[in-house]
């Protein structure tokens, strides 16, 4: 989790850039915090037409070692934080009639990964709910004023995984945050409901999945990337 330090450097970064920047400290899991947080936001910068949601947490444990509070916690910060900011903000963007939703995911949402079960699970809900609340609002007639971006990386190097794995590292690499970030600008920027990190997998995946699941299954495992549980060293056996 970021510290109110932490947070105030990106601003700071934001400021040195030439850019206008306010630094808010929020535990996004906490519905009443998210509540009040943005009635400050409010208050003081005005409406909000675009809507980030990158909050992330990874336990990294086998499955039958989690504990309940693990899992709801990876549930609360990666899944159910995107609810509470989206009540407080996306019922204004549709007043407005304008703006732009983007979500954190992974692309372990996509494809799952081991000792990420909780993790992949949670990722994959973001996903999910993207879609459908897309679906919704064009539903009621409101589709084409709000837009919509799940952001999927492969593993990104933010200190969380303290094992990574890449079989292919030169086209297949551990990303650098910057990486992740600057793509996600773009597809923000273009509008992109999807976008995967790094892009050419984005277009392999679907390619895959007109094949049958054996064959889907035997192209992920054969580009093996995996993160390893942080309380251990782990040798990849081949």
């Amino acid at each position: 989790m970021c510290n109110k330090n932490e947070i105030q450097n990106v601003a700071d970064q934001v400021r040195k850039l030439g850019g206008v920047a306010r630094a808010y400290k929020c535990d996004v899991s906490d519905l009443h915090q998210v509540q009040s947080v943005t009635a400050r936001v409010q208050q003081e910068v005005g409406d909000v037409s675009i809507l980030f949601n990158n909050a992330g947490i990874v336990n990294l444990k086998p499955f039958n070692e989690l504990e309940p509070a693990e899992i709801q916690r990876t549930f609360s910060v990666n899944t159910l934080a995107h609810f509470w900011t989206l009540r407080q903000f996306l019922p204004r963007m549709i007043e407005l009639g304008r703006g732009h939703v983007a979500a954190m995911s992974s692309v372990c949402g996509i494809l799952g990964g081991p000792y990420t079960t909780d993790y992949s699970a949670s990722k994959h809900a973001v996903i999910g709910m993207m879609k459908a609340l897309e679906e919704e609002l064009h539903f009621v007639g409101k589709g084409d004023i709000i837009h919509f971006t799940s952001i999927c990386p492969t593993i990104v190097n933010t200190g969380f995984v303290h094992h990574p794995y890449t079989r292919f590292p030169e086209i297949l690499p551990i990303l650098h945050p910057k990486k992740v970030a600057k793509d996600a600008v773009h597809a923000v920027l273009t509008n992109q409901r999807m976008a995967v990190v790094p892009s050419w997998l984005g277009y392999l995946i679907p390619i895959f999945r007109l094949f049958p699941d054996e064959v889907f299954i035997m192209f992920q495992r054969f580009l093996d990337q995996a993160a390893y549980p942080n309380d251990s060293v782990c040798t990849k056996l081949h």
